[in-house]
């Protein structure tokens, strides 16, 4: 069995030396930074050329991010207004991405805030989940578009070129 150290670090400043790693997995973690092209940098500069990034966060135009913004406005100044959280498209993400060197290799998301339902994709991405139940994403793009946009949580998986 592989040892596992948890390390608490802010993604815009990692305590690692340069392509450290051929995988990033970053769930709802991008959204909260105040200079997301910074955090987008730094995570390019701990990973492989040619490794792989993958991003989940929250859809701008998710129900569930439309319910936040309401509790963000009549809920001020407590735990759960978020008031530092961006909300942006997977466009957005993606441009950023593309900007820090890496390809877009797919945009996905799900449509309920189900976690073993991203346990199973990453497994697709050679993450050990055994114990998630099994789910299958669609390939349609229609209805993969539709679950970026729509999704509870967006799924973008990119490659550091």
């Amino acid at each position: 069995m592989n040892d596992i150290n948890f390390l608490l670090a802010s993604v815009d400043q990692l305590p690692f030396c340069d392509n450290s790693f051929d995988f990033i997995y970053s769930l709802s973690v991008i959204h909260y930074l105040d200079d997301l092209n910074k955090g987008i940098c730094e995570l390019g500069r701990v990973l492989r050329p040619g490794g792989t990034l993958i991003l989940t966060f929250f859809n701008k135009h998710s129900l569930y991010t439309i319910l936040r913004k309401l509790k963000r406005n009549i809920i001020k100044n407590t735990k759960y207004s978020l008031d530092k959280l961006q909300f942006l498209n997977p466009e957005a993400y993606e441009t950023i991405l593309r900007k820090n060197g890496f390809s877009i290799i797919e945009v996905n998301g799900y449509l309920f805030p189900q976690y073993t339902q991203l346990l199973n994709y990453l497994n697709n991405y050679g993450v050990n989940t055994k114990y998630a139940p099994p789910i299958y994403l669609s390939k349609n793009p229609i209805s993969s578009h539709f679950k970026s946009v729509f999704g509870y949580h967006a799924i973008i998986v990119a490659r550091l070129k």
